[in-house]
Order: structure tokens, then C-alpha cells, then sequence
């Protein structure tokens, strides 16, 4: 029984798997995207989501199964989140552009 075992194997040692997810993450970072398998990239997932979890996170996409063993292969790519204070300021920009209130502000009703 596998109670309480956390991570996956990928059929590697501890040290071909540390390398193998350090080569991954440090790709992903540099390039933006890497195209893998499915497994590897669930694999690496949290690791990286933890590494930029303040300016943003990752997408997997499915791209179809490889030819020769028909693994599920996947673009996992990051994704940037915009600042709040960015989107407010811009809200803010747009209104006094066009004479309109910021869509952050409510309204309220008159009785």
C-alpha cells in the first residue's frame, strides 16, 4: 500500500529524478513553455507553481499522443496574473479618458 507516500517515481532513482525536475523547471522558467509528458509535467506542476506564485502560473495544455509509445504529450507554459494596483490604475485611466466611472466603484441606489 502506498498510504502517506507523496511524489511520483517516473522509473528514475532520487538523483536522476531531482536532476530530471531541476532541468524542467529551470526550461520552463528560461523559455516560458516546454513540451513534455503529461506525468513529468504534473510532476513539476507544484514545484513551479511555487516559484512564481506571486506573478502568476502554469497552464497544461494536451497537444495529442506521441507516435512512438503513445504517451500523452503537453505544452505547459506560464502565465502571468496582473497586478490588482495595475487593473485599478487602468480602470482609473480609462475613466478619466472617457468621462466614465471606474467598473471597481459600486453604485448606489437612490431612494
Amino acid at each position: 500500500m502506498r498510504h502517506g507516500v507523496f511524489g511520483r517515481k517516473l522509473s528514475r532513482d532520487a538523483n536522476e529524478r531531482k536532476s530530471l525536475f531541476k532541468n524542467l523547471t529551470s526550461s520552463l522558467l528560461t523559455c516560458g513553455h516546454i513540451v513534455t509528458t503529461e506525468s513529468k509535467a504534473k510532476a513539476i506542476k507544484g514545484l513551479v507553481d511555487k516559484l512564481v506564485k506571486k506573478s502568476g502560473s502554469t497552464r497544461i495544455i494536451r497537444l495529442g499522443t506521441r507516435l512512438g509509445d503513445r504517451a500523452m504529450m503537453v505544452k505547459m507554459e506560464l502565465v502571468e496574473k496582473e497586478d490588482r494596483s495595475e487593473k485599478l490604475e487602468a480602470g482609473i485611466k480609462k475613466a478619466e479618458d472617457g468621462n466614465q466611472k471606474p467598473a471597481n466603484t459600486k453604485t448606489q441606489k437612490k431612494s
